[in-house]
């Protein structure tokens, strides 16, 4: 991120750089003019060592900068062998930044060291409460000793990837040697970086509430929200046991869970309860949120007594209910919750499509709940990464529940046109909502895969006048095994849906198959860099 979200950066709602590089840790704020590592063919490391917050896989970043999910960071490139030997600065107690080059951990006391005082300062994602700080590891060459300070959990071992500041010790030129001896085996139990934790969960517990008001835990159960989940039932979800009394599980597709993994939670998401095996008594929900978006509202909905009772989505509370005599009280499907875009945000984009109109093209949006937004911004792109400016919409309908907004694009490109729409408030803030696609050529319906191959990981699966409806889609590998299985909703038409396996798919010849709400199933070969 940078304070204007531009030169390849995304924009912060704090006004800071999550990137920052040198010495001095200077922002980074355009990651296209800057160079970040060498070219693939250089033997020695460049060592360009920075200093980096993540909030996620960018998917949140871009429609709710105050997000962050789940995502892991992998390297590429050559891999850095033999001696590597890194200049310091030549002035008295000047710091520099190094980075270890190797894929491997490393042994401080073993670094050669020249005119570099014994003090390592590396920083600790553990120590305060939650961005971490500096500790001073010191330790002489060929000691199997150390100290830290303040305490810390870090050893004198530095992980792959890790970088510290040295300190040169008298007037003269500098330096240190990383070398193949100084590589460690030693197993790292307490990680130099720090990841997030759980994924934005919603957890549900059932009590027993007592004469005197005290409670007993009888059953509950856990829903976590991530884009690497399945929208689907599959191996990542816990399927509920069957409890002797009271059982409370969560009822998706037909199937009872304790634990239910799914995507991010958009407005209009509802947990469905399935409760069985009460008596008539009082009983106790205690609800427990985690993480989950600031956007959102919830309504616990209460079919029997028809009454829908706002929740906290930031803090825990309670809800009091009792089964009678009345069969209706004891209904296994009384309660759900749904979540709802909050009435506070400045607009609810309700749908966002793109169509031909003879050589035009047409873009077309529907929002809700226009609120506090200045304009919409259409944007344009040829492979649906990089994304230019192309229209500019006035707000003009914040007295009505819903409006339709148009523009007609009479220079599409020859190919490919993929076209996002943000709204923009007064303060700056924006919001996306989706990608749609329109190919300029012949109008045929089907699926495929862009680009083929594939470079990222990522697979861009492009859905052309195709019928809404829930795709399953199944990837599997040159062997026929599934290695990864999705369930995707689609809206009518055409729309590019970006397939994230959530983990590196190893290089090869996969095919995909996308099964229609019809049935129909489309059968895609595609191929993994």
């Amino acid at each position: 991120t940078n304070p204007t979200g531009a030169n390849g950066l995304d924009w912060s709602p704090l006004n800071r750089s999550s990137l920052k590089a040198g010495t001095n840790l200077s922002p980074v704020l355009d990651t296209r003019m800057t160079s970040l590592s060498m070219a693939a063919a250089q033997t020695t490391s460049a060592n360009n060592a920075y200093f980096i917050f993540v909030r996620g896989d960018r998917l949140l970043i871009n429609t709710n900068p105050l997000l962050s999910n789940i995502t892991t960071l992998s390297s590429k490139g050559r891999l850095q062998t033999g001696s590597q030997v890194f200049n310091a600065g030549s002035t008295a107690a000047s710091f520099t930044l190094i980075g270890n080059p190797y894929a491997s951990p490393l042994d401080l006391a073993k670094m050669e060291r020249n005119n570099i005082s014994n003090q390592f300062w590396v920083w600790d994602p553990y120590l305060n409460t939650d961005q971490g700080g500096y500790v001073v590891i010191e330790v002489a060459f060929g000691s199997s000793t150390y100290i830290t300070a303040p305490p810390s959990n870090l050893t004198k071992i530095l992980q792959s990837g890790q970088a510290f500041f040295v300190k040169t010790s008298t007037n003269a030129p500098a330096s240190i040697t990383f070398t193949e001896i100084a590589k460690s085996a030693t197993s790292i139990q307490v990680p130099a970086f720090r990841p997030l934790g759980q994924p934005p969960s919603f957890r549900v517990n059932l009590f027993h509430i007592n004469e005197n008001d005290s409670t007993v835990l009888l059953d509950g159960v856990l829903a976590q929200f991530n884009n690497d989940f399945s929208l689907g039932v599959d191996i990542e979800d816990a399927e509920k046991a069957g409890n002797v009394k009271e059982m409370l599980a969560l009822q998706r597709y037909s199937k009872k869970l304790t634990i239910e993994k799914r995507p991010v939670l958009r407005a209009h998401d509802t947990l469905f309860f399935e409760l069985t095996k009460t008596i008539q008594c009082g009983y106790r929900f205690g609800f427990e949120p985690s993480n989950l978006d600031p956007a959102l509202t919830a309504f616990l909905e209460d079919s029997y007594t028809g009454i829908k009772t706002p929740m906290s989505i930031t803090e825990s509370s309670v809800y009091d209910f009792d089964i009678n005599e009345d069969a209706g009280s004891a209904a296994a499907n009384r309660f759900r919750i749904v979540f709802k875009q909050s009435a506070a945000l400045p607009v609810t984009f309700k749908s966002v499509k793109a169509f031909r109109k003879d050589a035009d093209i047409v873009v077309e949006w529907t929002v809700e709940n226009e609120i506090n937004i200045t304009r919409y911004e259409v944007e344009r792109s040829s492979d649906g990464l990089s994304f230019v400016k192309v229209n500019s919409t006035v707000a003009t309908g914040a007295d009505r529940t819903s409006t339709v907004y148009s523009w007609l694009d009479p220079n599409p490109l020859t190919g490919n046109n993929f076209y996002r729409v943000s709204s923009i408030s007064p303060d700056g803030g924006f919001a996306y909502y989706k990608v749609v696609l329109v190919k300029m050529g012949n109008s045929i319906s089907g699926i495929s895969i862009y680009p083929n191959p594939v470079t990222d990981g990522n697979i861009g699966a492009e859905f052309k006048n195709m019928p809404d409806g829930e795709y399953n889609i199944r990837l599997h590998n040159n062997l026929g095994q599934t290695v990864f299985n999705k369930m995707i909703s689609h809206i009518s038409g055409n729309s590019m849906e970006i397939i994230r396996p959530g983990y590196e798919l190893v290089s090869g010849i996969y095919q995909m198959e996308v099964m229609a709400p019809d049935k129909y199933i489309t059968r895609v070969k595609l191929i993994v860099k």
